[in-house]
Parts: structure tokens; C-alpha cells; sequence
């Protein structure tokens, strides 16, 4: 572990596309050090440490664990094997910010939260929207009652169809529809009763492309969200999400992409502005932030609460009820059974 005064090391563990976001960003922070990187394809490992000017690199996680002195790792591999990605590090003492879903199975999301709790460090599933500026902005005006008593919230979020093939290895619930069940649970400070979902496959046997999940809360509260991989590629959209919360005295909304269009002989360009963007040579947006929260939270010794191991295992919970609903075509209760 760091001496008190000096940085904080970290390492990245897993580089696709989100993992390399993690690593920028881990780089570009004051009070951090990026260390290390971890990523089975040696070729991009090799050429993430070229860029980042990283020595230390491994295609062993367990290796990595074992042989560098750590005080934060990012998890950022597949979703199948984030337990025994991360157990190594918690086993050494080593904070660990998993990605989301926190594990592909309620078992495999306790056993995470357990082993932290057991080797006295913190692990946080990573839910980068609820570090977004305007839900969190949005979030406050909640808590304070400025919309009254919510009584619905609806999202929508459409992706382009050549990353359902890619990311078909898990479930879309748990891939992608996850952000919006985390959020409306969020949101509306409860529960939810029920879950009926409508999956539709554009072929035989495949993941569903189209995912609608209705989640019955208590006190006639309601959440929709819309999970839709159909975007053409030609469009030139990375993504098409909406938020809205309508309450019984007002009603907010948000979207992705933000406001800014770039109308460019190229073609029409909607950059992010609020995810991870990186201008000027600065990252910025809420995964920074939730990465910037989670250092501090390790630098003070308080236990993250933005998002907490409980949060990321229901999460999971919520979203493994919504596949199952849509491939049973039932609704499936979310009530716990008394103990």
C-alpha cells in the first residue's frame, strides 16, 4: 500500500473499449498513479501501455494481484468472470471498483460483497449514470421534493445493432438495460413488486434485440424501460437514451447525447459530453467523477454510498428477474420471502 503523502496506485484490469476509458481516466487524475494494466489480448495490452506509458503489464490478473503493490484496481473484464477477476485483489487488500453488472448472478455479486467486508476494503459496482451531473442534479431536486411524490419513471435507451452481436454474450438486461433498472430503483427510494418483461428476437435462438421491462413498485409507483439494440449503423449514432420522471407536481428529463451537433462534411456528429468526454487533454464526465469518488472514498476510509456492493447485487437481482419474465412471457415477483 501507498506510504501516507504519496499517490495512490492503481491498475486497469481488462482493456476493451470501457476498460481503456477507465485507464485515461485513472491516468489523467492528480493524487493517482496507473501502475499497471492487465488484458489477455497482448497485443492491445501492448499498445494501451504504449500510449499511457505504463511498464508494468500482465495478461494474468491473479499474476498481477500477486506481484504489484496496489491500493485501487479497475475491473473491467467480462461479465462472466468479474468473482474470480476480483477476489485476488481483495484477498491482498486492494480496493476494487468492479464494472457493471457487478456479476452475472446474485451468488457470485454477494460472494464479492462478503470477501470485501472479510479483507476490510471496499468494492463498488461501477454504475457510471448515477455519477452523471444532470441525474445526479436531477436526484437532488427529488430528495427536496421539487416534483412532489414521483409516480413514474421511463427510459429509453437504443443502441446500434452491431453491438448486440458483440455484447450477446450476456443478456441485454444484464448488459445494458441494467443502467435504467438501477436508475428508476434509484429514483423512485423503493423496491419494486413486480417485473413483466416483452422480449423479441430477430432470430431464432439469439439474445432479444428488444427488451421492455414494466417493474410494479409500491403505491401504484410505475417504471418502464425500453432496452432496443436497433439502430442502423449508417445512422452514425453511438446511442439514443431518455430519462423521464414524472411526479405530482412536475415532470424532468433527460437525454443522450447532450446538446451539442457538429454538422460536419463528414456527416452529422453528436459527441459525448457527459459519459467520458476527453478534450484538451482532460477527462471529464461522470466516469472520472465516479472514479474521483471512489479514490476519495479509499483516501478517507469511508464506505462508497453513491452506489453501494448492495445496490450493484440488487441490480443484478432486478435484471436477471426481467430476462427471466420476458423468455417465461410471465410476471415474476420480486417480494422477498420472509426469513
Amino acid at each position: 500500500m501507498s506510504a501516507a503523502g504519496s499517490p495512490w496506485r492503481v491498475a486497469v484490469v481488462g482493456l476493451g473499449s470501457w476498460g481503456l476509458e477507465h485507464a485515461r481516466a485513472w491516468a489523467d487524475m492528480p493524487g493517482v498513479q496507473l501502475v499497471a494494466l492487465c488484458e489477455r489480448d497482448e497485443s492491445r495490452l501492448r499498445d494501451a501501455a504504449q500510449d499511457l506509458a505504463i511498464g508494468a503489464t500482465y495478461v494474468s490478473a491473479e499474476a498481477l494481484a500477486r506481484e504489484v503493490d496496489l491500493d485501487v484496481v479497475s475491473i473491467v473484464t467480462h461479465e462472466d468472470d468479474r468473482l474470480a477477476v476480483t477476489l485476488p485483489f481483495l484477498e491482498r487488500g486492494v480496493h476494487a471498483l468492479v464494472e457493471k453488472p457487478f456479476a452475472v448472478n446474485v451468488e457470485d455479486a454477494t460472494k464479492l460483497r462478503d470477501a470485501a467486508v472479510a479483507h476490510g476494503v471496499y468494492v463498488m459496482p461501477g454504475h457510471v449514470l448515477r455519477f452523471d451531473a444532470r441525474l445526479v442534479t436531477l436526484k437532488a431536486a427529488v430528495e427536496r421534493g421539487s416534483l412532489g411524490e414521483v409516480r413514474s419513471v421511463y427510459a429509453r435507451r437504443l443502441i446500434p445493432r452491431s453491438r448486440h452481436g458483440k455484447y450477446s454474450r450476456t443478456h441485454p438486461a444484464l448488459a445494458a438495460a441494467i443502467h435504467d433498472y438501477d436508475l428508476a430503483r434509484w429514483l423512485l427510494a423503493a423496491e419494486p413488486l413486480t417485473v413483466t418483461s416483452h422480449a423479441l428476437h430477430r432470430t431464432d435462438g439469439s439474445a432479444p434485440d428488444i427488451l421492455w421491462s414494466t417493474f410494479e413498485f409500491p403505491d401504484e409507483h410505475l417504471a418502464v424501460v425500453e432496452n432496443a439494440w436497433v439502430i442502423p449503423d449508417e445512422a452514425g449514432v453511438w446511442l439514443e437514451a431518455e430519462l423521464e420522471v414524472i411526479g405530482s407536481e412536475g415532470v424532468a428529463r433527460v437525454r443522450v447525447p447532450g446538446d451539442l451537433s457538429l454538422w460536419l462534411s463528414s456527416g452529422h456528429a453528436l459527441p459525448d459530453t457527459t459519459l467520458i468526454p476527453f478534450a484538451l487533454g482532460t477527462a471529464t464526465g461522470a466516469l472520472r467523477d465516479e472514479l474521483s469518488y471512489f479514490a476519495t472514498c479509499v483516501s478517507r476510509g469511508i464506505e462508497p454510498d453513491r452506489v453501494s456492493a448492495d445496490d450493484g447485487i440488487e441490480a443484478v437481482r432486478l435484471a436477471l428477474a426481467a430476462a427471466d419474465s420476458g423468455s417465461r412471457k410471465t410476471t415474476v415477483s420480486l417480494v422477498r420471502e420472509a426469513k
